[in-house]
């Protein structure tokens, strides 16, 4: 019995084998771009949550204490945002 005789049944295995093997590939790849995408909603969550609890409290301090002064300049005034840039004006 020659040795091709033995070897040759096992091509459709190993063929199988390998379409298993890229067909787990495919699966994890979809995994990894579901687990990414949550992960960047958990961070927007997070961020909204510091936004919410650290922030808009002193938003509101700022304005509170901004409306019982009776100067003007904040009130009247023009700011404006060039790239890093801050100007406030009247």
């Amino acid at each position: 019995m020659p040795n091709c005789c033995i070897f040759l049944p096992a091509v459709p295995v190993l063929a199988v084998v390998g379409l298993l093997a890229l067909r787990q590939i495919s699966l994890t790849n979809a995994l990894a771009r579901t687990n990414s995408a949550r992960d960047a909603y958990r961070v927007a969550a997070q961020q909204v949550q510091f936004y919410l609890q650290q922030i808009i409290p002193l938003i509101n301090k700022f304005d509170s204490a901004l409306s019982e002064r009776e100067d003007s300049y904040l009130r009247n005034a023009v700011v404006k945002i060039v790239a890093i840039q801050l100007s406030l004006s009247q």
